[in-house]
């Protein structure tokens, strides 16, 4: 039982699928973002779908037809830099057209950009070491709701707990079905939300 909770957490949790996640969150705030109009919100869904979903997930399908990855489940470290390196690119030209256009909001733009420095240090990583990608996204994910009720003053006080709650969850399924060491998703935590954090930080001020 526990094995079909933890692979189940694994796959919902998984790290192409929080970012879209924290969106969601996001649009879902008694704020200025919760009162956006709808279509300009399914525009910034449907975005994030394709540049963080859809495309590295399609290239993962190629490189493993090309035999540069062994399955979709990539269990090698090194397997993961190329995919990565895709959503680095994906998450950096979706930032750079986005920008130019003015009409989604700053606080999307600078999460998009945050994508991509994460995994362009985690390609990097991954190549010497099997660091959790899944806590790098958790960790990610919480730096930026943090950055967003902090600085955007926006009210997240019902959203924090439940996040913490899923994060331990994802922790405890990655090490449960051993996928990674309790180093590996310790720092894997720590450089996402550290990552995003900066990089945030570094885009406001």
């Amino acid at each position: 039982m526990k094995k079909i909770f933890s692979e189940i957490i694994s796959f919902v949790f998984h790290p192409l699928f929080v970012p879209l996640y924290a969106i969601f969150l996001l649009f879902s705030t008694d704020s200025r973002m919760g009162y956006l109009h709808s279509s300009l919100k399914n525009y910034i869904y449907g975005i994030f779908i394709i540049a963080v979903i859809i495309i590295p997930l399609i290239m993962v399908l190629a490189f493993q037809s090309l035999g540069l990855i062994s399955s979709l489940m990539m269990e090698k470290k090194r397997e993961r830099v190329l995919p990565l390196l895709v959503l680095t690119i994906s998450s950096l030209s979706t930032y750079i057209f986005l920008r130019t256009g003015g009409i989604v909001p700053k606080v999307v733009l600078f999460f998009i950009y945050s994508i991509s420095i994460n995994a362009f240090i985690t390609s990097i990583v991954s190549w010497f070491w099997k660091i959790s990608t899944h806590m790098v996204g958790a960790g990610g994910v919480l730096a930026y709701i943090l950055f967003v009720a902090l600085v955007y003053w926006i009210d997240m006080n019902l959203i924090f707990a439940p996040l913490v709650l899923i994060i331990g969850l994802i922790a405890f399924a990655r090490l449960y079905l051993q996928k990674h060491s309790t180093y590996e998703v310790y720092v894997g935590f720590l450089q996402g939300f550290s990552v995003t954090g900066a990089s945030l930080f570094f885009l406001i001020y």
